[in-house]
Formats: structure tokens, C-alpha cells, sequence
């Protein structure tokens, strides 16, 4: 009986022990991948950086041919940047990366340009002004001067709104007027952008609409860190 129990007992043990060697090496195994996970994510990143660099170079390369070919060249140019954002005017191209890259910007030409998304985007041409976060962006069209009015029509100032966390256009059918009168969403004016002059917190298009019923303005607004579009107004001049 005796040797029966310490036979059970035997078997215990180097149960317990097995077990417990195991806990031991999951236990190590853990913290290994903890303390690694930040430097496989950090090389990660730097290599996906560098496909994204490798493909802004390649860009830069073909516009730069275009603008030697002339007005009307065209090319078709293949490339791999997933999770980016690609925001162009009429001289200059921003890739936006994801929030996960620790960079500000990185200037792969004088016309080419690696920015990352938390930063608020500005852009302007001779037809529209872009805005844009890490989380949406607005097209809006540029209309007349301050001291040059053309026609407008408020139906017609939000070209596109995208979501960019999900890559989704959203619906960007808004029509502007004062109180219930829809004849003062019409008239003659122009728009103008206003940035922030101590910090690029926020940017400001305002809108100005001259009508024989009513003048006034509003402000379409977007933040660098918020997912939302605020219009402002209308403020009567």
C-alpha cells in the first residue's frame, strides 16, 4: 500500500512540476512579445514608410515627365499605397499616412509631400480649397473675389465630403438660405479661406451671398482633431 501511494504521489509531482514549468515558460513567452511588440511594430512602420517613399519618388518622377512633355501628356502610373490618403491641387501633391506614423512631414520634392493625417490639411487652387484631418475632408469651390462678385448659388459650394476613416464619400448635397426663404440661397458674392494665424488648429472658408432680399455670409469650419464639419450662421453684413 505503501509503495502503491508513493507511486501516486511520484506522478503527482512531476505533474505539478510539468505544469508549472509550463505556466513558467508561457510567463516568459509573454513578456518576450510584450517587450518586442514595440520594436516589430516600429520596424513595421518604417518598412511600410518606405514603400510609401519608394512610391512618392515614383510619382514625383512621372510628374515631373509630364511637365517636360507639355500641356495634354498623359500617363498611367500603378501604385501601392494602401491606408494612405492622396490630396492634389493645381502644383502639389499630398500623401496623408495613418495616425500610427510618427512623422510631421517629409518633402520628397519641392511639389511632392509625405505628411501625416493628425495634422490639419490646407490646400487651394484656382478652383477649389481642400480641407482636411485624420478624419474627414471637404472640397469646397472657389467662387469670385472680394472685389470681383460672380453668381452663386449656395447649392453648389460643397463639392464632395469624405469620410476618410472608412473611405466613404458622404452625401454633400447642402443648400444654404435664411430662415424659410429659399430665393436667398442665390445671388452674386464670392468665397474666401481664412486660416488660423497663430496655430493650423483650424481653417475657415467663408461663404458671402448678395441678394435683393437679403446679404449675408456663413463659415463652413473643420478642426485638426474633431470628425465633424461645422457651419456657422448666417451672419448678417
Amino acid at each position: 500500500m505503501f509503495r502503491i501511494l508513493k507511486n501516486i504521489n511520484k506522478k503527482a509531482d512531476v505533474w505539478v512540476s510539468s505544469i508549472l514549468y509550463f505556466s513558467l515558460a508561457f510567463i516568459v513567452i509573454i513578456l518576450v512579445l510584450n517587450y518586442l511588440s514595440p520594436t516589430l511594430d516600429k520596424i513595421k512602420l518604417n518598412s511600410e514608410l518606405k514603400v510609401v517613399e519608394s512610391e512618392a519618388k515614383k510619382i514625383d518622377t512621372i510628374l515631373k515627365e509630364l511637365v517636360k512633355e507639355g500641356k495634354g501628356s498623359q500617363k498611367i502610373i500603378n501604385l501601392d499605397l494602401k491606408g494612405t490618403n492622396i490630396i492634389a491641387s493645381n502644383d502639389s501633391l499630398k500623401i496623408m499616412l495613418g495616425d500610427s506614423f510618427d512623422i510631421k512631414e517629409r518633402k520628397i520634392s519641392e511639389n511632392v509631400v509625405i505628411s501625416n493625417r493628425d495634422e490639419l490639411i490646407i490646400l487651394e487652387n484656382e478652383t477649389h480649397y481642400v480641407l482636411s484631418n485624420s478624419f474627414i475632408q471637404i472640397i469646397i469651390n472657389k467662387i469670385g473675389e472680394k472685389d470681383n462678385f460672380e453668381p452663386i448659388n449656395t447649392s453648389n459650394i460643397i463639392s464632395n465630403i469624405k469620410n476618410l476613416e472608412n473611405n466613404i464619400n458622404i452625401n454633400s448635397n447642402f443648400t444654404f438660405f435664411v430662415g424659410d426663404i429659399l430665393e436667398t440661397s442665390t445671388g452674386y458674392g464670392y468665397t474666401e479661406l481664412l486660416k488660423n494665424p497663430l496655430y493650423d488648429s483650424y481653417a475657415r472658408v467663408n461663404i458671402y451671398v448678395y441678394n435683393e432680399i437679403v446679404n449675408y455670409m456663413f463659415s463652413v469650419v473643420i478642426e485638426s482633431e474633431s470628425r465633424n464639419i461645422n457651419f456657422l450662421g448666417p451672419y448678417f453684413i
